[in-house]
């Protein structure tokens, strides 16, 4: 399925362009399910005088969880922009929210209460984006501007924070250069719009010289790829860290997206919560190198411009 989806996506772009392709899907979309739309309610007398910002499930984006976040921090960004209160509600259909497990909003209202509210405006399809800032879809810059929002509306979960106090602990993080790199789904479907990711080889000469100029001796790893892993291994030995053996995809069918080849490992709740603690990891190690990804664009962003040196690979798109 995701080989046919970027094949349909690549031709759509190639013929239509981007911007029209989007604006197609889009029209087909509203037709078909209007509500799926950016759209006011009312649902009660409560709340008057303010008018509420409900963030629903997004219907556009995949199901990676990192993508859910970035979606979510665009779209408080863009309720505390235009004087709205932000409200996170990622249930539908009976299925729980992934969000909810690791992170918290901070606010005093209740959902009982939003579905009170006479002034609701429910995020969809058709929504504004705001730039710069977090609907700057996998960017590393602006990065002060980012964790300022992020403290301001959310914090962790108490189960990641406690699982974080454990990991912490055995990386080091803030005596590592971090070092990010995808492979696998990357690599072999080169899904179109996606910003090309590098190989090993791409980013040893940024490495040597972050570890000289910081006179680091550890490197925390974050790579699904078995590939990347074994080449990092066999140049650098024992300063490679990584946090779990059993992290990295061994069996991946061609075609999949890494998700796909992910929960054939176990829980994806499990597999979620691992990957977000090595983003965090990653934010508060000394150094940053790495391609160009959601995992990359939160790890810069929680990290808020402290990077003593910072290196992301960025030639484009494929």
């Amino acid at each position: 399925m995701g080989k046919f989806v970027e094949k349909l996506k690549k031709a759509g772009y190639a013929f239509f362009g981007e911007k029209r392709w989007n604006k197609i899907i889009n029209k087909r979309a509203r037709r078909k399910n209007p509500e799926r739309f950016e759209h006011f309610e009312c649902f009660g007398d409560l709340n008057p005088d303010k008018t509420i910002y409900l963030i629903r499930k997004p219907y556009s984006i995949g199901e990676g969880l990192l993508s859910i976040f970035v979606y979510v921090m665009g779209r408080i960004d863009y309720a505390d922009r235009n004087g709205m209160i932000p409200f996170v509600d990622l249930e539908q259909e009976g299925v729980p929210s992934r969000f909810a497990r690791y992170f918290t909003l901070k606010t005093d209202l209740t959902r009982e209460e939003v579905y009170q509210s006479k002034n609701v405006l429910l995020s969809g399809n058709g929504e504004k984006p705001v730039y710069p800032g977090w609907c700057n879809w996998i960017n590393t810059e602006f990065n002060e501007q980012k964790y300022a929002l992020f403290e301001k509306y959310v914090a962790f979960s108490d189960v990641v924070l406690e699982k974080l106090e454990e990991v912490s602990q055995k990386i080091l993080p803030e005596k590592c250069l971090g070092l990010y790199m995808r492979g696998t789904d990357y690599f072999a479907l080169k899904p179109g719009g996606h910003p090309i990711q590098p190989t090993f080889e791409d980013l040893v000469d940024k490495i040597e010289e972050f570890l000289e100029r910081e006179g680091l001796e550890r490197i925390f790893l974050v790579t699904e790829d078995i590939n990347m892993y074994q080449k990092a291994k066999e140049r650098y030995g024992e300063k490679i860290f990584i946090l779990d053996e059993n992290e990295f995809v061994t069996d991946y069918k061609s075609g999949e997206m890494i998700l796909e080849a992910a929960e054939r490992k176990g829980s994806i709740d499990e597999i979620n919560m691992t990957y977000l603690l090595k983003i965090i990891l990653l934010s508060k190690c000394a150094c940053f190198v790495g391609g160009r990804t959601n995992g990359s664009s939160v790890a810069n962003a929680l990290n808020g411009g402290k990077y003593k040196q910072r290196f992301v690979y960025d030639v484009g798109y494929y």
